[in-house]
């Protein structure tokens, strides 16, 4: 891909075979679904932009072994939904503008948040039957509600004391020892662990 500012949208798939050389932004639009080959800057250097509507992003990364990596700051809007398959790295911070959800689909799947930061206002609602992995900052105005699949968590939590930041509906909350700060958890339903 090349140019300034891209969005890319359809109900179609579109393939990525090769790292983007360009700085603008992209955008991708509700229902489209991404074949990521390139594995690493298929999107260029700027920032990224998961587009709200009733159908999600997909991002598939067709390789048998390596995880796909996102170089991107990401935005996810009001009501968009990314779904990922097989494993993604999201390395640069990500900020929501609302209510968003995530869903690493298959029961291998994963998503590593760990070098992330999750800032802006609104809940990501995590389903899927894999893994989100988060361990940096989670900011004061951003919850994670987990409905399914599992959350492995060692994040800094930011939001004030007596505040909820995490709540678990169902599916496993894996709590490491580095989880820290006034943000509340709530566990309402499925499994708790801990590495502790």
């Amino acid at each position: 891909l090349s140019g300034a500012n891209i969005s890319i949208g359809g109900n179609g798939i579109v393939t990525l075979e090769q790292k983007g050389n360009y700085t603008g932004t992209t955008t991708l639009l509700a229902g489209v679904t991404i074949d990521d080959r390139a594995l690493a800057d298929a999107f260029g250097a700027g920032d990224l932009t998961i587009g709200a509507g009733v159908k999600p992003v997909t991002i598939k990364a067709s390789t048998g072994s390596s995880k796909a990596s996102l170089d991107n700051h990401i935005t996810f809007e009001a009501g968009a939904h990314l779904v990922t398959d097989p494993e993604f790295d999201l390395s640069k911070d990500i900020t929501l503008k609302g209510d968003a959800y995530l869903t690493p689909y298959g029961p291998n799947d994963v998503v590593h948040m760990e070098d992330a930061t999750l800032s802006g206002t609104g809940t990501l609602f995590l389903n899927g039957q894999g893994a989100v992995l988060l361990s940096d900052d989670i900011g004061a105005n951003v919850k994670i509600e987990l409905d399914s699949g599992e959350l492995d968590l060692g994040a800094h939590l930011l939001g004030g004391a007596g505040q909820t930041q995490i709540t678990i509906v169902d599916g496993v909350l894996q709590l490491g020892s580095s989880t820290f700060g006034s943000g509340g958890i709530d566990v309402q339903g499925g499994f708790l662990t801990t590495d502790q």
